[in-house]
């Protein structure tokens, strides 16, 4: 056997040593089960809960007399398309393995409690990223 064909055949074994592998764990998974998972997780994040408290969140930059109605028109939004935005959204970056995952922490009482938290924590540091990407755009535009 020549170099060439024995470098070749290492090759095509190191190939299928890494790729079937990692090819395996994909074989069970499908879009019905990433499907299933996503909507497992949209049941268990409680979407509208975080919306509501993403709307209450966001109110804090309106007088203290606008927002009871900025709230309830924040939380009128159609939670059904957002939903399916959300599901959709995942299925097509995440697994089935990592959405089971996701849905099963949040499950928990950490995780739960963890997305008690998330809408002052977005509250808290989405002006600051905003500030920080609007800069940095000004600077590329420059």
């Amino acid at each position: 056997m020549t170099v060439s064909k024995a470098a070749a055949w290492i090759g095509f074994a190191a190939f299928f040593a890494v790729a079937l592998p990692a090819t395996a764990p994909r074989a069970q998974d499908s879009i019905e089960r990433r499907l299933a998972a996503a909507h497992r997780y949209a049941m268990v994040a409680d979407i509208p809960n975080l919306i509501d408290g993403m709307a209450r969140q966001m109110a804090m930059n309106f007088p203290p007399g606008e927002r009871p109605s900025f709230i309830a028109f924040m939380v009128g939004l159609d939670i059904v398309r957002l939903e399916v935005a959300i599901v959709d959204a995942m299925v097509n970056h995440f697994t089935s393995a990592e959405l089971e995952a996701l849905a099963g922490f949040y499950g928990t009482p950490l995780g739960k409690s963890i997305l008690r938290k998330m809408p002052a924590y977005m509250g808290e540091v989405m002006p600051a990223i905003n500030e920080i990407m609007i800069d940095r755009l000004e600077m590329y535009n420059k």
